[in-house]
């Protein structure tokens, strides 16, 4: 933050300084002040000191004028914009529990709440993207449609205010603006907005009275460039400031190598007036109880950003395949899945530090969880007793799944013995490479009319190979024995073969995938089986399988 003077010896041809900057100095013999600003100790900007007056010069020209000389004096000053130089009103007397009550209400806000919640997460997770940036796989930005100014919503107005950050730090000879919101800057008479960078974010810099200003780092910040500004700042903050998230309203974002959201700016015109304004009220609250967060995570970078990466992986995809599992590469899906382990981080924060309850930030989570990555999201129970078919494929999944979750003690694998508990076997047969699951079809039957009976319908099953035929034809791949729907399977060596429905394990997965079924962990665990079992099962399996099969 302090000035430190360098003083370095050289030769300066002043006539040709003021001939290049146009400026007076006039007066001076050998004597040179020239300043470097860095943010970060980065360098950001430049400028040589011309009369009472700071000027910007480029680095070429800096380096030029730097050499060894006379008398050359670099004054350099470093620029911070965090927590600790934010300027933000009540931050001691902030409430969080009132914060953390507000932000609850979000999901109610407007009608259609994705592009609000999407939003949401992206403000309270940009002071962090200095940290975020690698777990991302680079730079974000977001295409807003349906708007063209943050005026034309006030829903965006304030979630900018509210949860966007301070928009003004401060430090020792500087000042940095960088507004929530840029509209396009017009002078007085000009003919088209500015664009001059430093009319958008503003770094002012005073040094013995006298200033001068750059262009403002955008870096940690989330900002939403409105329509009319000029492509070419556009472009200058996707190119400069890969610690952004530009909001772009109103036009596409071509050519940048950023992950692209596009989000729809209608659903934000359409809301409960008087919870915005609840909202409003608490915006300091907000503002500063956020602000705490992220100085908190900002003092172990290290440890929250592996904090974040474990946390995600259960938001990402995943299929398995036997002993495999391939997981999902969509770029988008993996910031997501950050994204929610930022909004898990500060919510679990906000209940060890008795801002909220448990159950409250649980339930809001689920909502956010569902309107920004609904394939992982776990789905609300519902009432399905109007929707049952006997005959229905959806219908026997529900009810199988919860049969093996009722009976997952009574499946039998390799090297385990069939008794009265058991119910199936998983078993790779002869000349197959995929496990099999393998039910008594009347047994299977018997409960899946019971079960349709505590839900008030009927079934008979006194034709077990039409029923298991309808669910074949309805998607269901059992085995068959050839030309008839039957299958028969010795469960037990000591017994006759029997009626067995038989299905491949990747099929059913894939069919619990498709209906968008949860089995939970424990049957995954089960389902996922390593290759020495399968193999030991099919070895021993096979000389028994060949009496078991029905004759053609």
């Amino acid at each position: 933050m302090d000035i430190m003077d360098f003083h370095e010896r050289g030769i300066v041809k002043l006539g040709v300084i003021a001939d290049k900057l146009g400026c007076d100095i006039s007066g001076s013999t050998d004597d040179v002040d020239l300043c470097m600003v860095t943010h970060c100790r980065n360098p950001i900007g430049y400028a040589v000191l011309c009369g009472n007056q700071w000027s910007r010069i480029s680095e070429q020209e800096f380096n030029k004028f730097s050499k060894p000389s006379k008398h050359v004096y670099i004054e350099s000053i470093d620029v911070s914009l965090d927590p600790d130089t934010a300027r933000l009103p009540g931050y001691r007397n902030a409430s969080g529990s009132d914060a953390f009550r507000a932000l609850f209400q979000l999901p109610e806000l407007c009608q259609k709440n994705t592009t609000l919640l999407m939003l949401f997460v992206l403000c309270i997770a940009a002071p962090l993207l200095s940290i975020l940036y690698p777990l991302f796989g680079g730079s974000i930005a977001v295409v807003l449609t349906g708007i063209q100014t943050v005026s034309q919503s006030p829903v965006l107005q304030e979630l900018l205010r509210t949860c966007g950050g301070p928009e003004k730090w401060k430090g020792k000879h500087w000042t940095a603006t960088v507004p929530h919101s840029w509209q396009p800057h017009c002078e007085l008479g000009a003919l088209q907005p500015s664009d001059d960078l430093v009319d958008y974010a503003v770094l002012e810099i005073t040094i013995h009275k006298k200033s001068m200003t750059l262009p403002a780092p955008v870096v940690n910040r989330l900002v939403a460039l409105e329509n009319g500004i000029p492509q070419s700042v556009v472009n200058a903050v996707n190119k400069n400031y890969p610690f952004s998230i530009p909001v772009v309203l109103g036009r596409k974002v071509s050519g940048s190598e950023r992950t692209i959201f596009t989000l729809d700016g209608n659903e934000l015109l359409n809301c409960d007036e008087e919870m915005l304004q609840r909202l409003f009220a608490q915006h300091s609250n907000i503002q500063n109880t956020l602000r705490k967060f992220v100085a908190l995570c900002r003092k172990n970078p290290q440890d929250f950003a592996s904090e974040i990466e474990r946390r995600a992986a259960r938001f990402i995809l995943s299929k398995h395949d036997g002993r495999f599992t391939c997981t999902s590469a969509d770029t988008m899906v993996h910031v997501k899945a950050k994204l929610l382990a930022v909004l898990e981080t500060l919510l679990i924060w906000g209940t060890q530090q008795n801002y909220c309850i448990y159950d409250e930030a649980s339930a809001f989570f689920r909502t956010v969880w569902g309107a920004i990555l609904p394939e992982t999201a776990p789905k609300p129970p519902e009432n399905t007793t109007a929707k049952l078919n006997p005959e229905s494929v959806y219908t026997f999944l529900l009810f199988f799944k919860e049969y093996l979750h009722d009976h997952i003690a009574g499946i039998r694998k390799e090297g385990e013995t069939w008794d009265s508990q058991s119910v199936a076997w998983l078993r790779t047969l002869k000349n197959q490479t995929t496990p099999l699951l393998i039910c008594g079809r009347r047994s299977l039957l018997t409960a899946y009319q019971d079960w349709l009976q505590e839900r008030d319908v009927e079934l008979d099953i006194s034709a077990e190979a039409a029923l298991q035929a309808a669910l074949t034809e309805g998607g269901i791949p059992f085995r068959t024995g050839g030309r008839d729907t039957t299958w028969k399977y010795k469960l037990s060596p000591a017994d006759k073969p029997l009626p067995c429905m038989g299905v491949a394990l990747n099929d059913l997965l894939s069919l619990f995938e498709q209906h968008e079924i949860s089995i939970g962990n424990d049957l995954g665990s089960l389902f996922s089986l390593e290759s020495d079992d399968c193999k030991a099962e099919a070895d021993s399996v096979a000389e028994i399988d060949e009496s078991e099969e029905n004759e053609a």
